[in-house]
C-alpha cells in the first residue's frame, strides 16, 4: 500500500456521514465539498488544502486603517454573502482598534484621540470598549504601557527615562510612581529582582510574548460569530508529535459552557499579572487544559507555561503539561469553530490507532489584537497519546 493516501472527508466529523477510500498518488478531493484530510502511511500526517473561496472578514479590513464605515461593511458583507449585525461590525472595530492602540503606545492615547480614530463618540467608545474588554481604555492603555515597560526593563540596557519616555509617560517621576502602584515597587527595584539567572534567548522571548500578549491577555475565545454558519473547514492539520514536559502555573474551575470565555478572561488576567508582578518569565501564550467537558459544568485548567517551574498562590497551582506523544490539531479561524477541530482530532486518533491518555489542551497563539481578521487566529489543540 506504499505511497497511497487515506482520504477523509468533512462528512467523516460526528453527525455526518462515513466516507473511507483509498486512493493512489499525491492527493484526492471529496467530490461534493472540495475538502479532505490525507493521511500518509508512512509519517501519520493529515493536512487540509487552503480553501480558494472568500474570507470570512471583509478583505478591506486588511487595510493599514482598522475602521471601516457601516457602507462599506454591508457591501462588503453583500458581496460575500454575510450579514453583518451591529454587534458584529463592533466587535471587529474593537479588534482593529486594540491593534491601532498596541501600536502607538508613545502617542496620545485618550478617550478623545482613541474616538476620533474609530469614528465614534467618546461615550460610545468608552461604553462599548469597557464592555466587551472588561475595563476601560485608559485602564487597558496605562496596563499595556507599564506591563511592556517592565518587560524592556528587565531585557534591555535601556535607561528607566528612556523606557518611560518610549511607552508615552511625560517624565521619570510620573513613571515610577505608576509603576510602583502597578507592581508594589519601583521600576528600579524591580529591575534588580527579577530574571536574575534566566538566560539571555529566554530574556528575549519573555519580551516578545509579552509584547503580543499583553492587550490580548482578555480576549481568547473572544466570540466573533453571530451564527454557526461555517463557510471553510477550520482545520488545517493533524500530526503527531513528540512534546517534552512543560511548567506550566494553572487555576482550576468548575464552570457552565457559557462561562468560558469570561473565566478564561479572569483566569489569565489573574494569572499574567502575577507572572508580570513577580518577574517571572513566560514560555509561551496561554493555554486552557480541558479535565472534563460533560453536558452540565466543565472543569478547565487556564494556564500560563513558564521557562521554570514556580510555585502556586492562593488559588494559582502549579504543574505540567505531560510529555510524550501527542496529536496536534492545527485550527484556523474563530474559536467558536474550535468543537469541530476537537472532533476531527478525536476521529484522527481513532483511524490512525491511537488511543487519547488524558485531557486536551487548546493553546492560543495568535494575538487577537494584532490579528483582527478572525480568519488568521491560529489555536493549537493537543491530545495526549498512548503511544
Amino acid at each position: 500500500m506504499s505511497g497511497s493516501h487515506a482520504v477523509l472527508t468533512i462528512n467523516d466529523l460526528p453527525g455526518f456521514r462515513l466516507l473511507m477510500s483509498m486512493r493512489s498518488g499525491h492527493e484526492a478531493h471529496s467530490a461534493n465539498s472540495g475538502w479532505a484530510y490525507f493521511q500518509d502511511q508512512h509519517n501519520s500526517k493529515w493536512r487540509a488544502p487552503r480553501n480558494n473561496g472568500p474570507a470570512f472578514l471583509p478583505s478591506r479590513l486588511n487595510d493599514p486603517g482598522f475602521h471601516l464605515d457601516a457602507d462599506g461593511k454591508k457591501h462588503q458583507a453583500s458581496r460575500l454573502g454575510l450579514r453583518l449585525s451591529s454587534r458584529l461590525m463592533q466587535r471587529i472595530d474593537f479588534l482593529y482598534l486594540l491593534r491601532d492602540i498596541s501600536k502607538h503606545l508613545d502617542t496620545d492615547l485618550s478617550l478623545e484621540a482613541l474616538a476620533r480614530r474609530a469614528g465614534w463618540s467618546p461615550f460610545h467608545l468608552h461604553r462599548t470598549f469597557t464592555r466587551l474588554a472588561g475595563e476601560t481604555p485608559k485602564q487597558h492603555t496605562q496596563r499595556l504601557r507599564l506591563t511592556r515597560a517592565a518587560a524592556r526593563l528587565v531585557t534591555s540596557r535601556d535607561t528607566i527615562l528612556e523606557v518611560a519616555i518610549d511607552f508615552g509617560f511625560d517624565s521619570h517621576e510620573v513613571f515610577t510612581r505608576a509603576f510602583r502602584r502597578q507592581f508594589g515597587r519601583s521600576p528600579t527595584q524591580y529591575r534588580l529582582a527579577a530574571f536574575t539567572s534566566v538566560p539571555e534567548a529566554d530574556r528575549a522571548r519573555h519580551l516578545a510574548l509579552t509584547d503580543s500578549i499583553t492587550g490580548c491577555v482578555q480576549l481568547f475565545h473572544f466570540p466573533i460569530l453571530d451564527s454557526p454558519r461555517r463557510l471553510h473547514m477550520p482545520v488545517i492539520s493533524i500530526t503527531r508529535e513528540e512534546r517534552a514536559a512543560q511548567p506550566i502555573l494553572f487555576i482550576r474551575r468548575r464552570i457552565a459552557r457559557s462561562q468560558l470565555q469570561a473565566t478564561l478572561a479572569e483566569c489569565f488576567g489573574t494569572l499574567y499579572d502575577h507572572a508580570q508582578k513577580t518577574g517571572l518569565p513566560l514560555a509561551g501564550f496561554p493555554l486552557a487544559r480541558y479535565v472534563s467537558t460533560g453536558p452540565g459544568l466543565w472543569t478547565i485548567e487556564p494556564a500560563i507555561p513558564l521557562v521554570t517551574s514556580a510555585p502556586g498562590k492562593g488559588e494559582m497551582e502549579a504543574g505540567f503539561l505531560p510529555g510524550g506523544p501527542v496529536a496536534l490539531g492545527i485550527h484556523g479561524g474563530p474559536y467558536e469553530e474550535l468543537a469541530e477541530t476537537n472532533a476531527a482530532i478525536e476521529q484522527w486518533i481513532e483511524t490512525s490507532g491511537f488511543r487519547a491518555s488524558g485531557p486536551p489542551w487548546e493553546w492560543y497563539v495568535t494575538d487577537p489584537s494584532e490579528h483582527p481578521n478572525s480568519e488568521d487566529w491560529r489555536t493549537e489543540v493537543y491530545w495526549p497519546l498512548d503511544r
